[in-house]
């Protein structure tokens, strides 16, 4: 556990690699679904709210959009809101946005409303503004068992110009 006050503000950023498609999300909501149909002594709570709401979502809304994130530096609180998008290799590329977590399913199995510290994950976010433009970029389903370069972040305004303003010193 690592709360996220304890990481530098440069490094508060969600690294994302690839983009989910609808039909990979659906993919992906029926295999967790049907594990945790298979493990119901599993979901205890806080898990169980997010069974209850992954099954609820019969597909991703239009202002959603769902990644693969890559080892999350801190344990990130349900509902979590960011306010930047920006490209990990040139950090001068972003923009301001809303970005809602709503929910993330672990290891094809585990439906979760926040983010455990150091796991990969995949995530929805909502984002009532739209898709920010960098996130766009990335590659979507590469499904050869991996994940892509880091291309994007999502992160505090703050964050990013840390990140930035570090990249810049380098």
């Amino acid at each position: 556990m690592r709360p996220e006050i304890e990481v530098t503000i440069e490094e508060r950023y969600l690294e994302l690699h690839t983009r989910v498609s609808s039909q990979r999300f659906d993919i992906e909501r029926a295999a967790a679904l049907r594990w945790c149909s298979e493990h119901p002594e599993r979901l205890t709570r806080p898990f169980s709210d997010a069974f209850e709401e992954l099954s609820a979502l019969d597909s991703l809304p239009s202002n959603s959009a769902a990644f693969i994130q890559h080892a999350a530096y801190a344990d990130i609180v349900p509902g979590r809101t960011y306010g930047a998008a920006f490209d990990l290799t040139a950090p001068s590329i972003g923009s301001s946005c809303t970005a809602k977590l709503r929910l993330a399913i672990y290891w094809r199995k585990l439906p979760m409303r926040g983010l455990e510290h150091g796991h990969h994950h995949l995530v929805v976010f909502d984002f009532p503004d739209g898709l920010p433009p960098v996130l766009d970029t990335l590659p979507v389903d590469l499904f050869d068992g991996g994940v892509s370069r880091c291309g994007a972040a999502l992160a505090d305004i703050e964050t990013w110009m840390a990140y930035r303003a570090a990249a810049a010193s380098l």
